[in-house]
């Protein structure tokens, strides 16, 4: 289960190198630059929120439900809670990190008129 953590970080990372590299080849610095500020605070984002929430859901499962289930709720609340809340904590903060990245980037990189 922890390697597939792993795995999926990797893969969001490939990917968002990727978009990254892709916004590069145009010749519109301004947009090079904001294409990998937003990109990359979304993946850190991501990364953050998806540990998180997937700890946190964790955590509420099994204390909820360790006693009654004998034990046996530890691997479901791995599967269940913890995949869950890492997708939804990762989908949430990845969000807000990108809108975060969004609102530095304009508020450091100005405009530049002709």
């Amino acid at each position: 289960m922890k390697n597939g953590g792993y795995l999926t970080i990797a893969i969001d990372g490939a990917l968002t190198y990727e978009t990254i590299k892709k916004a590069f080849v145009s010749d519109n610095d301004r947009f090079c630059h904001k294409t990998k500020v937003i990109e990359s605070s979304g993946f850190a984002g991501r990364v953050f929120g998806g540990v998180a929430g997937g700890s946190l859901a964790y955590g509420a499962c099994s204390a909820i439900f360790a006693l009654p289930s004998a034990g046996s709720s530890f691997l479901w609340c791995g599967l269940v809670a913890g995949a869950a809340g890492g997708f939804i904590g990762g989908t949430g903060i990845g969000l807000l990190g990108g809108f975060l990245g969004e609102v530095v980037f304009e508020a450091t990189y100005p405009v530049k008129t002709p």
